[in-house]
């Protein structure tokens, strides 16, 4: 009778439904200014969110062992569970939590539009990165603490996912939550474009890109992305493997690279030379952040019983 009903009543459905009838129209506007409410839902979202997972953890909350309201409910993975004596290789799990950071940062595509944006003035930029990326952390510090000392171990890459089916509170802060990635998707793809058209649009004499190849390159960016969450069902995979691999190459390998580079015909004065050093080693730290949070990311999504 509705035909409709089983392809959105599917995990795949909704994606496919959510990319072409809304990210994708929106990804295609003319101005990011009308995204302003569902960026400011998505700040309040937030606030909510963390208000929400702070009440719950509070005695009485609903997931306080042994005998809260929403234990009964939860299935045994989600259960909270603290003190338990995990495997040896547990001991990198921090790498986990490390990729995950550094995937947090890797805003630096958005640099020149953030610039631009505010008319090239460096000490506006200056502090629109600091006050930007000491809220991120602020934020994630508080979010994850509230998680991890709610159900322990036994925390999902998104933590939401621990609560209780029925519980409307978190019902609520997963939909702000998705509100949050409509109004961020459309400004990702933006910033991935403006990246990117540079190396496909050889337009002569400040010629800008046409409304067709924008449109193809907006395509570009849209499809593997959609692909990629059809056929990868847990985010904290991506989050986790890519900030490993991206994250760690745009904070630790790429940096020293760069100083190593551009400092060979320097003279060597002393302050050169600690740099040189301090470059290396930044490098070797990336190199085993790869490694190791890459490694850790992929047992933890595809081998979980050897981390326990």
């Amino acid at each position: 009778k509705y035909p409709t009903q089983g392809l959105l009543a599917t995990r795949n459905g909704v994606i496919l439904s959510l990319t072409f009838g809304l990210l994708y129209p929106l990804c295609r506007l003319p101005s990011l200014s009308a995204l302003a409410p569902l960026s400011m839902m998505g700040l309040a979202g937030v606030g909510i969110t963390g208000l929400f997972m702070l009440m719950r953890l509070l005695p009485g909350g609903g997931y306080t062992m042994p005998d809260g309201m929403f234990l009964q409910s939860l299935s045994a993975d989600s259960l909270p569970s603290f003190g338990q004596r995990q495997s040896a290789f547990s001991v990198f799990s921090p790498c986990i939590l490390a990729s995950t950071v550094a995937f947090c940062y890797c805003t630096h595509f958005f640099a020149g539009d953030f610039l631009s944006s505010l008319g090239s003035k460096w000490k506006s930029y200056k502090q629109m990165s600091l006050f930007g990326f000491s809220s991120v952390a602020v934020i994630n510090v508080i979010i994850m603490s509230l998680g991890f000392l709610t159900f322990g171990a036994s925390s999902f890459s998104c933590v939401l996912n621990n609560y209780a089916s029925h519980d409307k509170g978190a019902f609520l802060c997963q939909f702000l939550l998705v509100v949050s990635i409509v109004g961020a998707y459309p400004i990702m793809v933006h910033g991935i474009r403006s990246a990117i058209t540079p190396w496909f649009w050889k337009g002569e004499n400040g010629e800008v890109p046409s409304v067709g190849f924008d449109k193809g390159i907006t395509k570009l960016i849209v499809a593997p992305i959609t692909v990629v969450s059809l056929l990868l069902k847990n985010p904290g995979f991506v989050v986790s493997f890519n900030g490993a691999v991206a994250g760690s190459a745009v904070l630790y390998l790429f940096p020293g690279i760069l100083y190593l580079r551009a400092t060979d015909g320097l003279e060597r004065t002393r302050g050169v030379m600690v740099e040189r050093v301090l470059s290396r080693l930044l490098i070797v730290l990336g190199v085993f952040m790869t490694i190791v949070g890459g490694s850790m990311s992929v047992l933890e999504a595809f081998f979980p019983a050897i981390l326990r």
